[in-house]
């Protein structure tokens, strides 16, 4: 036969494991809130890093674009700039030759 204080001493440790038993699954519910809430915070975090990244990368690719376009550009100065002093050599060899045609005769 159990006694009264027996009694009492079973009842409070059931009554105190309970209660133990609601703290921890109440921290794990709320711990897997908290993961969940994590998620998503990454998730937006990601998308956000995505986006300025997209960003930086088409405006790196804008200037880019300007940058290859003032190369063709200068090719094509430097080719006329060639073009250029082979006629001014052309004339002054012709300037040339035609003192020293006057100055023979």
């Amino acid at each position: 036969m159990l006694t009264t204080e027996l009694a009492i001493s079973i009842a409070v440790n059931i009554i105190v494991l309970a209660f133990f038993a609601g703290v921890y699954v109440s921290t794990i519910k709320n711990h897997e809130k908290m993961i969940e809430n994590l998620g998503i915070i990454i998730d937006v975090k990601i998308k956000d890093l995505k986006e300025n990244f997209e960003k930086h990368l088409n405006r790196v690719e804008q200037k880019q674009d300007k940058h290859n376009n003032v190369i063709e550009r200068m090719v094509r100065v430097e080719d006329s700039c060639k073009s250029a002093h082979k006629r001014m050599d052309e004339v002054e060899d012709f300037q040339h030759n035609c003192i020293f045609k006057k100055g023979s005769k």
